[in-house]
């Protein structure tokens, strides 16, 4: 291919994400996701979700999920996705991507009996859960409203923030969290993103994964 054939191709393959990413039609429907998936064009789905265009949450922490380098936290994604979304076509999907997950590890009967064995299947989900999750604490708050109103705040510059509960000498105590990470080391490196992107200094906590 030619240097000229080469600007057109790049081109056309430009312009075509562009009228994916500017039709009313990008908002659609999770069977045109479906079929980018299956057609294996991942950066375009991460493209309409860093464009505001994959209005499911559940659609939009598997494209998350996808980009996450660490297999051990993606693997918590997926299996939150599995036992939470009412999307079959989604569910079916998110349980492909575990059985990928052991199979890579050489797990290759359990990569097979989690697709075939639903009661193997709950129990590895359930160890999977019990496992200690890493996060970014970002506030404390008395006020579950007060909690509420950072936790806005602060998704305009970051994503994947939520409120945890804690019994604090009889008290309720309402902690405003980023991350659902598998070791110390992603949640530290998620601290440094956090305080790139915000300017604060987030304190790495531990509690129950989901």
């Amino acid at each position: 291919m030619d240097l000229s054939a080469m600007q057109k191709y790049r081109f056309i393959q430009y312009l075509s994400i562009l009228i994916l990413l500017q039709s009313p039609f990008a908002f659609a429907q999770p069977d045109l996701w479906l079929r980018m998936y299956s057609e294996n064009k991942i950066s375009e789905l991460m493209q309409l979700r860093g464009a505001g265009k994959i209005s499911s949450p559940d659609w939009g922490r598997f494209v998350d999920a996808l980009s996450v380098e660490e297999t051990d936290s993606a693997l918590k994604s997926y299996i939150r996705i599995y036992t939470t979304t009412g999307d079959e076509n989604l569910k079916k999907l998110s349980l492909d991507r575990i059985s990928q997950y052991y199979y890579a590890k050489g797990f290759y009967e359990s990569a097979n009996r989690i697709l075939e064995d639903p009661q193997f299947r709950k129990q590895v989900f359930a160890i999977q859960k019990m496992k200690s999750t890493y996060g970014v604490q970002l506030g404390a708050f008395s006020s579950y409203q007060n909690a509420l109103q950072n936790k806005k705040k602060l998704q305009k510059k970051i994503s994947d923030v939520f409120i945890l509960s804690k019994n604090n000498q009889g008290k309720t105590l309402y902690v405003v969290v980023s991350g659902k990470l598998n070791s110390r080391k992603a949640a530290q490196k998620l601290r440094q993103e956090i305080l790139r992107r915000t300017g604060q200094k987030g304190l790495i906590i531990q509690f129950e994964g989901e």
